[in-house]
């Protein structure tokens, strides 16, 4: 009984030790000036800065988050897109792909855990459009879970939006 406790728990540790974690990191550039409360209008926009094609994952990117910024009801109005004029209170938020680690899920389900953690890097500029200049700015790197057959690109796509929504959030 004890050995079979033992080689439990050890089996735990092993599993723990693959699966790693899912999640979100962030790392402050330059902290946001002002309250996000005080603009009425939010564009948001995805672009990449890496060779490889991302233009799927652009757009689940930019699905996600504005997505989630309009069920949060925080602003008057959440576009998708480039600012085309610079009226007051008008945000543009634009997210910079500039590291992405894809992982298929015919890779997660021949790989498993060995097939490696998906990741997506994003560099996020919060600009001030009538004044023209940046607000803020973040590095947000998504990650997904090493586990299964999930925890391919999507997941680390998700993440990254989530912390993006929850940084607009928590600046409002």
């Amino acid at each position: 009984m004890k050995s079979l406790k033992f080689h439990l728990i050890s089996l735990a540790v092993i599993i723990s030790i693959l699966a790693g974690c899912a999640g979100s990191q962030l790392v402050t550039q330059k902290p946001i000036e002002i309250k996000l409360a005080s603009f009425s209008t939010l564009y948001f926009m995805a672009e990449p800065n890496v060779a490889e094609d991302v233009t799927k994952e652009i757009t689940q990117l930019e699905e996600r988050v504005i997505s989630k910024l309009k069920k949060k009801d925080l602003f008057k109005n959440v576009e998708l897109g480039n600012v085309a004029d610079s009226s007051a209170g008008t945000l543009q938020v634009k997210a910079t792909i500039s590291e992405i680690k894809k992982v298929s899920n015919t890779q997660r389900f021949f790989g498993g855990a060995f097939a490696g953690k998906a990741s997506m890097l994003v560099e996020v500029a919060f600009i001030d459009v009538a004044a023209g200049k940046t607000i803020g700015s973040y590095s947000i790197q998504g990650k997904s879970g090493g586990t299964g057959v999930s925890g391919g690109t999507g997941e680390a796509i998700w993440k990254t939006g989530d912390a993006i929504v929850e940084l607009i959030s928590n600046n409002y």
